[in-house]
């Protein structure tokens, strides 16, 4: 059994608590399909919340401070540990806060409190999937938490019923987070690296959904263009370290890429 989260690792206003109760994990999944899309088939039901709360997994909701309602909560995060090549890894499987509470620092929030559970069983690994296309996902994980993209899977989950994949596949970076050295940090992002001319740059659009929404084919190019790259250079060791981008440059956002003998 995971220990409770404390509320001091909230936000000013909110809390973080473990997800016990049917009500939580039904609440939960509405909130899924609110973020991904009603029907969202890749939804984690009521019924496997259930387990993984008894079974080593994460499951943290944040709620505006005070209020018990399971309906009143704005964000969760998701994950269950095994093991993997001989070691136990975190495996964080998802990661929600409503569009009405974004840019609060609720999702960074619960990243760091999903961190300190695991840290305190001795896990010290967590591995996700995102869209290397997503610059502020990018953003978020390589930027503030400090995540590198470690693996290229092609299709990962196939034809995804959500809008906010279809029509452009489901090609996913696998992250890795070092916990360890996140905690050294605290909740400070880690210092952006010297880029130099050995690495190799990936351009990725601004905002894959407004661009996909006005001319889908051009999202699809995208696509085709970055995940070749991206799936031959981290074939061959090369790990996503970073996302480059100056909005007043009027500059696509760039992945940025390190060759394995320079880690």
């Amino acid at each position: 059994m995971f220990v409770e989260a404390s509320r001091a690792s909230a936000p000013a206003g909110f809390e973080f608590r473990t997800l016990t109760t049917y009500e939580d994990f039904a609440a939960c999944v509405h909130l899924q399909e609110s973020t991904w899309g009603v029907g969202f088939a890749e939804r984690v039901p009521t019924a496997i919340l259930r387990i993984a709360s008894d079974y080593g997994g994460v499951l943290l909701g944040a709620f505006p401070e005070g209020q018990a309602d399971p309906a009143a909560m704005v964000g969760f995060v998701f994950g269950l540990s095994g093991l993997r090549d001989g070691r136990w890894v975190h495996w964080s499987d998802m990661l929600a806060v409503l569009p009405s509470h974004r840019g609060l620092g609720l999702g960074v929030a619960l990243k760091f409190a999903q961190r300190d559970q695991l840290l305190a069983l001795g896990i010290e690994t967590m591995h996700w999937s995102f869209d290397p296309m997503e610059a502020l996902n990018a953003r978020l994980n390589l930027n503030r938490l400090g995540a590198r993209g470690i693996r290229f899977v092609s299709a990962m989950y196939g034809d995804s019923t959500s809008t906010l994949h279809k029509g452009i596949g489901t090609d996913r970076l696998v992250a890795e987070w070092d916990l360890r050295a996140s905690a050294t940090r605290g909740s400070l992002p880690p210092t952006p690296p010297a880029l130099d001319d050995t690495m190799i740059r990936v351009a990725i659009p601004r905002h894959l959904q407004v661009l996909k929404a006005a001319d889908p084919a051009a999202a699809r190019r995208w696509r085709e263009a970055s995940s070749g790259m991206l799936a031959h250079h981290l074939a061959q060791g090369w790990q996503v370290i970073w996302l480059d981008e100056d909005p007043a440059e009027n500059q696509d956002p760039c992945l940025i890429l390190a060759a394995p003998e320079s880690f």
